[in-house]
């Protein structure tokens, strides 16, 4: 999937300092910082390919991955 742009957004994610580019090239991320039901989120948009679009439409499922050793709380969801 690619992100994309939101009128929402409001700020760029960068990768960590001292990420190594070589073995996973890391894009700054346009996202929206934001609340729901008073609990701060940031929000980012993505856009599925027509190939990924149609594997989604057969029924393959998104996967969600997050770097590190556990996952914390996260949601997937449609955006309007």
């Amino acid at each position: 999937m690619i992100f994309t742009e939101h009128p929402s957004n409001n700020v760029r994610l960068c990768a960590p300092a001292g990420w190594d580019h070589t073995s996973v090239k890391v894009d700054t991320l346009p996202a929206t910082r934001t609340e729901i039901e008073g609990h701060p989120v940031i929000v980012s948009y993505w856009q599925p390919s027509a190939d990924e679009l149609a594997a989604i439409t057969a029924g393959q499922p998104v996967a969600l991955v997050v770097w590190g050793s556990t996952m914390p709380p996260v949601a997937v969801a449609v955006a309007e």
